[in-house]
């Protein structure tokens, strides 16, 4: 089972080696810090899908759940927890 630490720090290494973009915490605000913009929430989004193998349901997608690293974790593991619960069915 994928922790939300487990994530955080997926996701550290996804924001710096993918998106070229180093965030200092798991809780820095990326959207006040200009860190996540409208191109590269759009690469987030696809490196998501393919790193963790989840769909993000665009038409439910809230800012809120982008605005930090732990954000994004929280939101992952609950994509990753449907998709088990799914198969589990």
């Amino acid at each position: 089972m994928t922790t939300t630490q487990d994530l955080d720090h997926a996701l550290v290494g996804l924001f710096e080696t993918d998106l070229n973009v180093a965030v200092p915490s798991a809780d820095t605000d990326l959207l006040e810090g200009g860190l996540l913009n409208s191109v590269t929430f759009v690469e987030l989004v696809m490196l998501l899908e393919e790193r963790f193998g989840v769909t993000v349901p665009i038409d439910d997608i809230e800012v809120e759940q982008f605005r930090t690293i732990r954000q994004i974790a929280l939101f992952v593991g609950s994509l990753l927890a449907d998709q088990r619960r799914v198969a589990a069915a």
